[in-house]
Order: C-alpha cells, then sequence, then structure tokens
C-alpha cells in the first residue's frame, strides 16, 4: 500500500512530531488525545489487522498508530482506556496479543532485524504497548491469567533487541513465582544494561518507546536471579551504569534513584567482585554514606546494608575472631512428663540449661522476616514458656538498620532457627543476616511458616539438606514439640 503525501503528513508525520516535540507537555496530550483516539480504533484494527495477521499486507500504517499509542500508555492516568471495551467485547489489549499469537509475525521477526521492516515495527511497537500497560495493575493481573508467556515465549529469539527485552521481561514478570528459573540470564542481563545505556542520557530517559524508569522497576524484581546479579557483575558495565542511576542528581529520586539503590543492594550478594567494584566507585559510596548521614527513612536500611558489606563487615569478624571462642552453651533436653516411667509429682524438677549464666549469650536466635511477626512471635513465646532456653528475638526490627548489633547477636548465639517464607526468601535484609549465620558457622534449624512456599534459590542453599520443621501443619502444639526436640538433636551433634 502506497500512501499518499497527505496520508502519509497524517499518518507518519503528525504522530512523529507530537511524540519527539511535545515532551514537556506529554502527559497534557496524552490526556486529551488518548480516549478518543482509542475508541475509533476498532475501526482502524478492522480495516488492518486482519490482512496484516493472514500475512497478506505489510504496511506500516498499523505500526505508525501503535507506535502513537505507546507514547500515550508511558502516562499512568491514560492506561485504564486500554482495557476498556470498544465494541462491548473487544479491548485494545485483545488486539495486541492477536498480533503477537500471528505465526506469519512471529516467523518474520525471527528473519528480519530492521524497525523500518514493517513486519518488525508492527512486532516490536505491539509487545512495547503490553510491556508499558502492565505497570497498571489491572493489565499486569489480566495478561498473567490469560497466560500471555507462552506467546512472549516464542519471540525470545527475534532478532530486533526491543522484541527481546520486551518479551523475555514480560515473561519473567508474569511468572515471579520462577524467577529463580529465568531463560537465558546472560541475555537478559545484556538487554537491560542495553536499555538503561540508551536512555539514561537521552532527554526523554526513553528509547524505542521505554523509560528507564519502567527498566529499573522491572529489574529490581528481575535482579532476585542471582545468575543475573553475576551477569550484571561481571559485565564492565553493569554496576558503573546502575550507580549513575542512584547517584546523578537530575535523575528522579522516588522512580530511579531508591530503586537503582535497591539493585545494587542485591547485586551485593552476587560475589567478592560486586562488593569491591561498588566499593572503588568515589562518587557512589559518598553518595550511600550522605544517605545514612541525612538519615534517609526511605533509604537508610539501604545504605546501611550496603556499607555494612562494603565496609564494616570483615573488620567485625575479624575483631570476633581475635577474641577468645565462647565456650559453647549446653541445651538440655526438656522433661517430657508424658514419657515418663514414673508418675509425675509436682515438686520434680525440670533439667537446668547451664550453670554459666551470661545476659549477652543466648541458646537461640530467631531469624524472620517481619512481615512474618505474629506466627513467629507463637514460637518465641512458645519456646519462653518452656523456660528452658535464652532467645533472642528481634521484635522491634533493630538488626534491619543496625547489622552490628544483628552480627553481635548471631556471634552470641549457639542455634539459629530460620523462619523461612517467601517474604522471608525476598527479603534482602534476612538474607544478609540468614548468611552471616553460614559464615560463622552457627548450626540452622530451618522453620516452614509458609504453606505456599519451599525453599528456592539463595535460601534453598542455605537450608539444603537440613531437617525442616513445619509450622504449617493444624497441630502446632505438636509442630512445637518437633522443633525443642530438633533443638536438642542440633545441639547434641555440636
Amino acid at each position: 500500500m502506497i500512501l499518499s503525501p497527505k496520508q502519509s503528513f497524517f499518518m507518519y508525520q503528525c504522530p512523529k512530531f507530537i511524540r519527539l516535540c511535545s515532551q514537556t507537555r506529554q502527559v497534557e496530550i496524552s490526556e486529551i488525545l488518548s480516549k478518543s483516539m482509542i475508541q475509533f480504533s476498532n475501526d482502524i484494527f478492522d480495516i488492518q489487522l486482519g490482512t496484516v495477521l493472514d500475512g497478506k499486507s505489510r504496511t506500516q500504517v498499523l505500526s505508525w498508530y501503535i507506535e502513537l499509542l505507546n507514547y500515550f500508555a508511558l502516562t499512568p492516568n491514560t492506561r485504564e482506556f486500554f482495557v476498556r471495551r470498544i465494541n462491548f467485547s473487544t479491548t485494545m489489549v485483545d488486539h495486541m496479543i492477536g498480533i503477537l499469537r500471528s505465526e506469519p509475525l512471529i516467523i518474520s521477526v525471527h528473519k528480519n532485524a530492521e524497525l523500518f521492516h514493517a513486519d518488525v515495527a508492527l512486532m516490536s511497537y505491539s509487545i512495547t504497548l503490553l510491556y508499558n500497560l502492565t505497570f497498571e495493575k489491572k493489565i499486569f493481573y489480566d495478561l498473567k491469567y490469560r497466560n500471555v508467556i507462552s506467546v512472549c515465549e516464542k519471540l525470545y529469539e527475534a532478532i530486533d533487541r526491543t522484541i527481546q527485552f520486551a518479551s523475555r521481561t514480560l515473561g519473567a514478570i508474569l511468572n515471579q513465582e520462577d524467577i529463580d528459573e529465568i531463560d537465558s540470564p546472560s541475555k537478559v542481563a545484556r538487554s537491560y544494561l542495553y536499555f538503561i545505556e540508551n536512555t539514561i542520557d537521552d532527554i526523554t530517559l526513553t528509547y524505542h518507546g521505554i523509560r528507564l524508569d519502567g527498566v529499573l522497576t522491572n529489574l529490581e524484581t528481575i535482579v532476585q536471579n542471582d545468575e543475573i546479579k553475576e551477569e550484571i557483575t561481571n559485565d564492565g558495565d553493569g554496576i558503573p551504569l546502575i550507580a549513575r542511576c542512584a547517584y546523578e542528581p537530575h535523575l528522579d529520586i522516588v522512580t530511579i534513584q531508591r530503586p537503582a539503590l535497591r539493585i545494587l543492594d542485591a547485586i551485593s550478594f552476587a560475589s567478592r567482585s560486586a562488593i569491591e567494584q561498588i566499593k572503588e566507585n568515589d562518587i557512589l559510596m559518598d553518595h550511600i554514606k550522605d544517605i545514612s548521614r541525612r538519615n534517609d527513612r526511605y533509604q537508610i536500611s539501604t545504605a546501611n546494608r550496603l556499607l555494612w558489606k562494603v565496609e564494616e563487615e570483615a573488620e567485625f569478624i575479624s575483631k570476633q575472631d581475635t577474641r577468645k571462642k565462647p565456650k559453647r552453651i549446653e541445651i538440655k533436653k526438656i522433661f517430657n512428663e508424658k514419657e515418663a516411667i514414673y508418675q509425675y509429682v509436682q515438686g520434680d524438677y525440670y533439667f537446668q540449661l547451664t550453670d554459666d549464666i551470661n545476659l549477652n549469650q543466648y541458646d537461640i536466635m530467631i531469624s524472620f522476616c517481619h512481615d512474618d511477626i505474629k506466627i513467629c512471635r507463637d514460637i518465641y513465646n512458645h519456646l519462653l514458656n518452656l523456660n528452658l532456653y535464652r532467645i533472642s528475638f528481634d521484635e522491634d526490627n533493630t538488626h534491619e538498620l543496625n547489622h552490628k548489633r544483628m552480627a553481635q547477636t548471631i556471634e552470641n548465639s549457639s542455634i539459629v532457627i530460620i523462619c523461612f517464607s517467601n517474604k522471608y526468601r525476598l527479603s534482602y535484609a534476612c538474607r544478609l543476616e540468614a548468611e552471616y549465620v553460614v559464615k560463622r558457622q552457627r548450626p540452622i534449624i530451618p522453620v516452614k511458616i509458609d504453606p505456599r512456599y519451599d525453599p528456592t534459590g539463595w535460601l534453598s542453599k542455605i537450608i539444603d539438606n537440613k531437617t525442616i520443621v513445619d509450622l504449617t501443619k493444624p497441630n502446632f502444639q505438636n509442630a512445637c514439640q518437633q522443633l525443642v526436640d530438633e533443638i536438642y538433636q542440633t545441639n547434641a551433634v555440636q
């Protein structure tokens, strides 16, 4: 189809002018135009889409139209219009999914790379539109329910980098339960760094319809995968690029700087190399220390955690190792009157825990995510009421900000109970604590408190081959008795 100059002007030049020359008025223009344009989109798709999906037409008109819709989708207030039904049955999201399912288009984007190729442009703008719309929760859950992942998987190996990025991102964020099993983590990591590099210096912070803040929002989810952390660490530009997002003053604090710092926090768990790269970045370290000094309530826990790992932890451990190793605390097994061969008479005694009382020593430390405090407090109270153990329980969540106190508590504890859940796995404060327990070779008793979660990723490595006490079972008292038995057995083999 050959467009006349007039058609080309209205279908290509006008949208291009809007996209490139009205950044300061993007929100205003998007809110004015998006509703009316989406309302009339059904007529456009009726005319164009059928022949395109059948492989009979390769017009770029539809691509230009969707590219303009992408411009609107970057404005949060306009995204709701994309899920409104156009003719009582079809939404804009329906049309985009239909394009992504087109076999002729899928085959074509595996052979062609140039964005000016009609098939590549159509597929690229369509999947980018879905990617941008997922920041609207209603659309995110709609796509998750529709199993769009299977569609995205067919586009993972497309030649165009935008299609690769958007499809792999959608595949990962729509299936966060399996975030530790991301396909081709090296390609995913490189793709994210590519878009950070191409957006951070652009005046619009946008590249091919992908915004920097959106890239960082999704990377914060995907970087939970330890292989992604390693790939970013091993890329010479990885940590420096993300560091720039964290400290460059012209970047938005809420949507760019804070997510970037949290991503660096995550990456610091990858290896010693990651920690050294962060340490050697003087501008970044000055920024982190400034956050800590200012007591920025939104970032201080992240900043303090980085400072602990980069500068303080090794020194603290060194001081601990120079001190005399404390005598192991002996934990006696609780007397069980039900199993006694004689009738229990009031006045009999339970076993004494230890003769050497030290208020700074603990028999047991309970490590938990503060979001799970209710059930963990029940565990703590049950053990406390036995009057057998000196227990450290961080009721006020002081360990998240005071890592020296956290480490000292672990140093002074004989056994650490890890109450694990999906929230525990996602918490970098909990990971810091658990990994310090491993470094200091404290015995671990894993306790399951989330019925829908089994250990994955870094957490599975920490509690691998250990007996798990399941506190999600109906009989809480019996499960607690199993925990007491496990405490006794763990102490016996030390």
